[in-house]
C-alpha cells in the first residue's frame, strides 16, 4: 500500500496544517483501508488483498469485510461493495466494542453501557445481598464496566446522572423495585474511607483520570501520528477544581537541557521562572531558548549565558543573583530531557495517582470534610465484618 501511494496510484486521505496522508491502519489482524471515494482506489484494494492471497496462502474473509462511506452516494458504494464482494457498513460502527465515529456527547451513544449495567443488575435479581455485599459488587462490577468507554470517550454530565442513579438505587435499595431513601450524598460516599467515605470510585473523577493517560503520551511523543486528533484541554472538568492540575503535576527532569525552555518550562522546583522573575523574563533577548541555549560547556564545566536587552540596574542585578543562585548547573551532554509526574515519589505517571490526586483535591475544596477528617476516619476502624 505504500508502494501504491508512492506512485500516485492510491490517493489516500489528508488532513492535518502539515497535509499528513493516511492510507491504511492495522490492528492486530485487522487492517483498515482509508482513500477518497474512487474507482481507481477499489481497483487497487482488490489488487493487494489478490496479491496478499497469492503471496501468503491465505483467503481474505470477504464476508466479514464491508465497506463503509462517508459524504458517500448510494450508487457509488453499492457498486463498491458488489466489485469488492463484501458487505455494506455505515457510520458509526462498532469496533471492539468502542462505537467509532459516534457522537460521544449524546445519550444514544452511551446507551449500550446504560444497558449493560441495567442487565448486570437483572442477573443478581434473585439473590439476597447485604449492605457490604452490595458495596463489594458496586466497586468490582458495576464500577469496573465503564471502565474501557471512560478511557476513551469523556463521559457527559447526563450520562454520569444516569450511571449514578443505577449505582445509587443498588447501593441502598438492591435490586428490589421499592424506592429507598439516599441516606448520604453521593459525593460523600465517593470519598475514601480515611475521609469517612465508603471508598466508591467517581467516574468523572476515572474518567478523568484515564483521559490524562493521552495528555501524558502526548507529552512523551508530540509527533505521533494520533495526536492531532486528541483535544487534551478537554481532560480536567469541575471535578479537578483547577483547570491547570495536569501542568501543575508534571516538571522537567533536564539532562542536556536541548528540549526544556529556560523560562517557560516547569524545570526548578518553584516553577517556571517566568513566574518567579518576570521582569528578567521580560528583559531577556531569548524567552523561548532551551537551557542548552542559555549557557556553554568549558571543558567538563558548565557556564551560563545570559543576553538582555539592555544593560542591568542594580536592583536588576540583586535579582539576576537570586536567580543565579537558584540554578544548578548541567551535567550531562548527552542524556536526553524527559517529563516528571510530580505526585508519585518515582516520577512514573499511572492512571491510579491521578485519581488520588484529583480525590485529594476534592475533599480539600470540601472545607466540612476536611475539618472533621479526622472524626471521620475513627468510622471505619471496626473490625466487625460490614454487613
Amino acid at each position: 500500500m505504500n508502494r501504491a501511494v508512492e506512485l500516485q496510484r492510491f490517493n489516500g486521505f489528508s488532513f492535518g496544517g502539515d497535509d499528513l496522508v493516511i492510507s491504511h491502519l492495522q490492528y492486530a489482524d485487522d487492517t483498515l483501508f482509508i482513500g477518497e471515494a474512487t474507482t481507481e482506489n477499489l481497483w487497487v484494494i482488490k489488487a493487494i488483498l489478490r496479491a496478499f492471497e497469492m503471496a501468503s496462502g491465505l483467503r481474505v474473509n470477504f464476508h466479514k469485510s464491508c465497506l463503509m462511506g462517508v459524504n458517500v452516494s448510494n450508487e457509488f458504494m453499492n457498486m463498491g461493495a458488489e466489485f469488492l464482494n463484501c458487505r455494506l457498513g455505515s457510520v458509526p460502527f462498532k469496533y471492539l466494542g468502542l462505537p467509532v465515529g459516534a457522537n460521544p456527547r449524546r445519550l444514544v451513544t452511551w446507551q449500550p453501557l446504560l444497558n449493560t449495567l441495567q442487565n448486570k443488575l437483572s442477573v443478581w435479581g434473585n439473590r439476597y445481598v447485604s449492605l457490604g455485599g452490595r458495596l463489594i459488587l458496586l466497586n468490582s462490577v458495576l464500577s469496573a464496566i465503564p471502565i474501557f468507554f471512560l478511557s476513551y470517550m469523556k463521559m457527559p454530565v447526563i450520562v454520569w446522572k444516569e450511571v449514578v442513579k443505577i449505582q445509587r438505587k443498588f447501593l441502598w435499595g438492591g435490586v428490589s423495585d421499592r424506592k429507598r431513601i439516599s441516606w448520604v450524598k453521593w459525593e460523600t460516599i465517593c470519598l475514601p474511607k480515611r475521609e469517612g467515605g465508603l471508598g466508591v470510585r467517581d467516574l468523572r473523577i476515572v474518567n478523568t483520570s484515564l483521559l490524562a493517560k493521552w495528555r501524558w503520551r502526548l507529552l512523551q511523543n508530540e509527533d505521533a501520528m494520533w495526536s492531532w486528533s486528541c483535544d487534551v484541554r478537554s481532560v480536567g472538568g469541575e471535578v479537578a477544581q483547577n483547570l491547570n492540575w495536569f501542568s501543575s503535576s508534571v516538571s522537567r527532569t533536564v539532562s542536556n537541557g536541548r528540549n526544556t525552555r529556560f523560562w517557560l518550562d516547569k524545570w526548578t522546583p518553584d516553577g517556571p521562572l517566568m513566574l518567579k522573575f518576570p521582569h528578567l523574563f521580560s528583559l531577556s533577548r531569548s524567552p523561548e531558548a532551551t537551557i542548552g541555549d542559555m549557557g556553554n560547556w568549558l571543558g567538563e564545566a558548565w557556564f551560563w549565558d545570559f543576553t538582555w536587552r539592555r544593560n542591568l540596574f542594580v536592583w536588576e542585578e540583586n535579582q539576576f543573583h537570586s536567580l543565579l543562585s537558584s540554578l544548578r548547573p548541567l551535567v550531562n551532554r548527552t542524556g536526553m530531557d524527559s517529563w516528571r509526574w510530580e505526585p508519585d515519589p518515582e516520577g512514573v505517571f499511572s492512571a491510579r495517582s491521578v485519581y488520588s490526586l484529583l480525590v485529594h483535591r476534592w475533599s480539600l475544596a470540601n472545607l466540612t470534610i476536611h475539618q472533621h477528617k479526622e472524626v471521620l476516619a475513627l468510622v471505619w476502624t471496626s473490625k466487625a465484618p460490614m454487613k
